[in-house]
């Protein structure tokens, strides 16, 4: 599987990648350059797999971190809709 597939693949299962999922993915590349094809196929599933997992988990920790934030702000008496640099974010 050629960089580009992998890369292709990651792009579309994930929103952003972070530095040390980008690292994984161009490790897994580079470790399985020697392999056969099925089992280069395997491992470079497995790590989408991973990031996949991880991406989630990202995502869910970012929602629940911006609603205890937006909970703070009212508890403080503070509109977080009037403050400039607290954006609405996508779902």
């Amino acid at each position: 599987m050629k960089f580009k597939v992998v890369s292709r693949m990651l792009a579309q299962r994930a929103e952003r990648l972070t530095l040390e999922q980008v690292r994984r993915a161009a490790d897994v590349m580079i470790r399985c350059i020697g392999l056969p094809k099925r089992l280069r196929d395997e491992q470079h599933e497995a790590e989408c797999v991973r990031i996949s997992y991880h991406q989630r988990r990202n995502a869910q920790a970012s929602r629940c971190h911006r609603k205890k934030r937006i909970a703070d702000y009212h508890d403080l008496g503070i509109d977080p809709d009037q403050i400039k640099s607290v954006e609405p974010k996508s779902p």
